[in-house]
């Protein structure tokens, strides 16, 4: 890392999120929940091919944590729908218990 200062300093963040001379790097924005939005919901695998996890759309935004959902499982049955689901960090935390899969979301990892 050069010790003088970045020659391209003005420029950070305009338009890019990167400089290669100084590396530096923008912080993503936080993500904020909205209707239409898709996240991550803790599922029952029984109802869900195999998997811990399903895809939901947001359907009603209560708080920047608390938000309610339209799951879509990975099977022919119907959709359902979960109200006051809250936030957690990571998809890790949408694994445990029956309770504590039901009631949390979490957003899909960046791409």
């Amino acid at each position: 890392m050069p010790t003088e200062p970045c020659p391209n300093a003005e420029f950070h963040g305009k338009p890019h999120r990167y400089c290669q001379y100084c590396d530096w790097m923008e912080a993503p924005a936080a993500q904020m929940p909205s209707v239409g939005r898709v996240v991550f919901v803790g599922c029952d695998p029984a109802y869900n091919n195999g998997s811990k996890i399903a895809p939901a759309v947001i359907t009603r935004v209560w708080s920047d944590v608390c938000i309610n959902a339209r799951v879509l499982p990975d099977c022919a049955g119907p959709s359902e729908q979960r109200t006051s689901i809250t936030h957690v960090d990571t998809v890790d935390d949408l694994e445990g218990d029956d309770l504590n899969r039901t009631y949390r979301w979490t957003w899909p990892p960046r791409v």
